[in-house]
């Protein structure tokens, strides 16, 4: 009693050599789970890559994180904070006060508090400073990934720590505030200078950096490599090989999509003092890892599609039903290509995360999409080579209405072709039964299905 042994049934959609063996139905479905583990490492790697180590996305970031008004309002606090904790403003204010009302300087330089806050504020509303602070953040990540690659002047090693010197930006801003004159003068020569890593941690530093890079900007060609071996192994089986393919990218875009918020939640409460802070990390957080959520989202827009084509294509009832429906419209080009067309425009307006951003990956699955609409083209016309149009949702409404009734459905049989009315050309004839046939011997119709529908078209 061997049967519970037995291999599945090939898939009908599958090219008709002979089906793969056990073990390379095993083979094919160890480099699925494979390719699903490396697209999670991929996605991840990429987004480090293309979000925090390209100078041209993280100025574009450091411009959205500015215009954003919890954030602008941070950056302004930070701003009158660093001022006050680094230039003594009492002392500031007596030089600039007369003799006799120097004792008010400081009630003053509390009071001034409150205005530098609002002042601050109202300055980083102006594009012209907007602009000044996404030029230094952007030179300053410039500067910072020239150390991991290697060396540069503003990110140094000093007193055993790499330090990023932010000095020249806050006396840049803090001019611009004008609380009180000659800031560059009155900051402290290590105002504004931030401890990255120790010195010993950057050659571990600079080697994660290189990897990231190759990680993120070719794994994903590797992913699709073993994705397609995979699919080439399970001859005979590939519906099903590509179902578990879609159905493990789907469970990535969860994943990346799970991970994005709690991620956010955890650093948000680590990170954040003051209800303030903390609306102010939520929007920043959302600003750095949309592509992240574009990411996820796109993913899963991906797999339900392929999860749907594979269906599409499948042995059920139903699906048969489907495809007898929009057989006529599958075989016209224009048509076929126009609704996959249609498609990719809405996942582009939704999920921008291919978009234009990352153009060669984008025109892969563009491409692969396009490989997918002309597989089952030619599926469903050489399933339905006789089929013609008609009023597609007529035709789709009653091939359904007939399953859900028990017959067999009409999308089975070709219609006729034209010719004399009556009865169907001897060819036409010949070409349903023999189709009917496949149909009971791949399991869609019943015996007596089979019966009854055969005796239709034979009458």
């Amino acid at each position: 009693m061997s049967g519970a042994s037995e291999p599945p049934p090939p898939d009908r959609a599958d090219e008709p050599d002979r089906p793969a063996g056990r073990g390379r139905r095993i083979a094919a479905r160890v480099l699925t789970v494979i390719g699903v583990l490396l697209a999670v490492v991929s996605v991840a790697a990429g987004y480090v890559r293309w979000q925090l180590l390209d100078t041209d996305t993280f100025s574009n970031t450091a411009g959205e994180l500015i215009e954003n008004d919890a954030v602008r309002d941070q950056v302004a606090l930070k701003l009158v904070d660093e001022l006050y904790t680094n230039v003594d403003v009492t002392a500031s204010l007596e030089e600039r006060l007369p003799a006799n009302m120097q004792a008010l300087a400081g009630p003053l330089a509390g009071a001034s508090r409150q205005l530098a806050e609002t002042g601050a504020e109202r300055l980083l509303e102006r594009p012209r400073i907007q602009s000044l602070w996404k030029s230094s953040v952007t030179l300053a990540h410039e500067q910072l990934i020239n150390v991991l690659e290697g060396g540069g002047p503003v990110v140094s090693t000093e007193g055993g720590a790499v330090v990023l010197n932010l000095r020249p930006l806050v006396v840049q801003l803090g001019d611009q505030v004008a609380i009180v004159g000659r800031v560059a003068e009155r900051l402290p020569e290590d105002a504004g200078r931030v401890e990255i890593l120790e010195a010993d941690q950057l050659e571990t530093a600079q080697t994660i950096t290189q990897w990231l890079k190759v990680a993120g900007t070719w794994l994903w060609i590797v992913t699709l490599a073993v994705f397609a071996l995979a699919i080439w192994l399970a001859r005979g089986y590939r519906r099903r090989e590509l179902r578990a393919i879609a159905l493990g990218v789907f469970l990535v875009a969860l994943l990346l999509l799970l991970v994005r918020r709690l991620a956010g939640s955890y650093l948000v409460d680590e990170l954040a003092q003051t209800e303030s802070a903390r609306t102010a990390g939520d929007a920043a957080w959302d600003i750095l890892s949309d592509r992240l959520k574009g990411a996820g989202w796109t993913l899963l827009l991906l797999a339900v599609a392929g999860l749907v084509g594979v269906w599409f294509v499948g042995r059920g009832r139903r699906a048969t039903a489907l495809r007898g429906a929009l057989a006529p419209y599958l075989r016209r080009p224009e048509i076929a290509y126009g609704a996959y067309a249609a498609f990719l425009l809405l996942l582009f307006a939704f999920t921008p995360f291919l978009g234009w951003w990352r153009w060669t990956l984008t025109l892969v699955i563009v491409a692969l999409g396009a490989i997918g609409v002309e597989a089952v083209r030619r599926h469903t016309a050489r399933e339905f080579p006789d089929a013609v149009a008609t009023d597609v949702w007529a035709s789709l409404t009653g091939k359904l209405t007939s399953l859900r009734e028990g017959e067999p459905a009409p999308a089975a049989a070709a219609q006729p072709r034209a010719g004399a009315p009556g009865a169907p050309e001897p060819v036409a004839l010949e070409a349903q039964l023999e189709r009917l046939g496949a149909l009971r011997t791949q399991g869609v119709l019943t015996e007596e299905e089979f019966v009854s529908a055969k005796a239709k078209v034979l009458a």
